[in-house]
């Protein structure tokens, strides 16, 4: 993806097709080479890395994680987009959390399904 075989502007259209089950192994590639993709990205490609990979998390742990790993980084070219992406997780993460603690759930998800 980062290799010259990749034109620069095209980068920015790969990590849409990224399924969610790819996420971790996403977030572990992006720390592993951070610094080829300052060297390689900028801007909107930029941009696109860090929301493409972060946003579809979806726990404290993982926003706790995201900063953590981003705070020691000079991040002054997309903090505004970090800072959102960042925020899509925690609330991600409390309807998750509100979702767990519905008591009906159970019996909703029969109804949508058709299933008694």
């Amino acid at each position: 993806m980062l290799s010259d075989e990749v034109r620069g502007q095209d980068r920015l259209y790969i990590l849409p097709g990224l399924s969610l089950e790819g996420r971790e192994t996403a977030w572990k590639w992006l720390k592993e080479n951070w610094d080829l993709i300052l060297e390689k990205c900028a801007g909107p490609i930029l941009h696109s890395f860090v929301r493409g990979i972060v946003t579809p998390f979806s726990s404290h742990e993982k926003a706790d994680e995201v900063e953590a790993f981003f705070a020691s980084r000079d991040i002054t070219a997309f903090a505004r987009i970090l800072k959102q992406s960042i925020e899509q997780i925690r609330i991600k993460a409390r309807w998750v959390e509100n979702i767990k603690q519905e008591e009906s759930l159970e019996e909703l998800v029969r109804e949508l399904a058709c299933v008694r």
